[in-house]
């Protein structure tokens, strides 16, 4: 009796582990979670003389000087776990015949990134061709180690300055344009090593992000150098595949997010690696 029971038991334990070993692992009801994100890197000039600085800090064109920005790479990265990302990568037809690179990433995940074409490009404001991040960089008057920098974004909140430098100053000029915040909340001073990456973050959208940073001691020579690159984050997207059933192109913002969104299998789901869907920068040096 004990004997066909204990075999009864072992055979129920092969079954179920030769089920569970066979069966896919994530299905509509429990999907596995892939990030995305583009990033469009723009080319020289660094700054473009796009816009003039009025005393409310909303940007003025002018007129003449507006010009196609040069691509000089954009690429789409999907992050997930590395034996089923593979599978993800393959279904999406701009990954077709680019070469794709995978690596693991620092947050544990893998992450596959490939070059992208034109078609695929993001289009802010209904524009594919320019107008997607514009900003300039000078000296303060009389100043070594301190620079004023503008930046702006079409159709976006969020923008973002890299710098390869640290940084261990920075004051933001007030959206009335009359005075500088530059007050840091207890417990969030700069490091005394300084710091290379600030998040710029607006209520209002299109904003002309005016900041001040120090970059080194006063009164240097030669001046310290300062370069990075200006950025701005893109998280809507008007859906061109919502109760279309395909792709048009001419709606959608995000073209390569609504790709993910079509040829997704079943058993997944997407969502950002990032604050926004898409980073669009370009370099600035002084």
């Amino acid at each position: 009796m004990h004997g066909r029971f204990n075999f009864l038991i072992i055979v129920v334990f092969v079954a179920a582990t030769l089920y569970c070993l066979s069966t896919h692992p994530f299905t509509q009801v429990a999907p596995m979670k892939v990030r995305f994100i583009q990033q469009v890197h723009l080319g020289e000039p660094a700054v473009l003389p796009l816009t003039e600085q009025s005393s409310n800090s909303e940007p003025t064109p002018i007129p003449g000087l507006h010009r196609k920005d040069e691509v000089l790479s954009a690429t789409t990265s999907i992050f997930g776990l590395p034996e089923r990302l593979q599978k993800v990568v393959s279904e999406l037809p701009s990954s077709h015949g680019k070469d794709v690179k995978c690596e693991e990433s620092p947050i544990g995940l893998t992450n596959c990134t490939w070059p992208v074409d034109e078609e695929w490009f993001p289009f802010p404001g209904g524009n594919a061709s320019s107008g997607w991040v514009t900003g300039d960089v000078e000296r303060v008057d009389g100043k070594t180690s301190q620079a004023i920098i503008h930046v702006r974004g079409t159709n976006t909140r969020g923008c973002r300055i890299y710098f390869d430098q640290p940084i261990f100053d920075y004051k933001v000029r007030a959206s009335d344009g009359d005075r500088w915040d530059g007050t840091q909340q207890d417990g969030y001073e700069i490091p005394p090593e300084g710091i290379t990456t600030l998040f710029l973050w607006s209520r209002t959208w299109d904003r002309n992000f005016e900041v001040e940073v120090t970059f080194g001691p006063e009164g240097v020579d030669p001046a310290p150098p300062l370069s990075g690159k200006l950025a701005c984050e893109y998280s809507e997207y008007a859906s061109g595949i919502a109760g279309a059933g395909r792709v048009e192109r001419v709606e959608g913002r995000i073209p390569a997010f609504e790709e993910v969104l079509r040829f997704l299998p079943k058993w997944a789901v997407v969502t950002k690696a990032a604050d926004g869907l898409v980073e669009v920068s370009r370099s600035f040096s002084l």
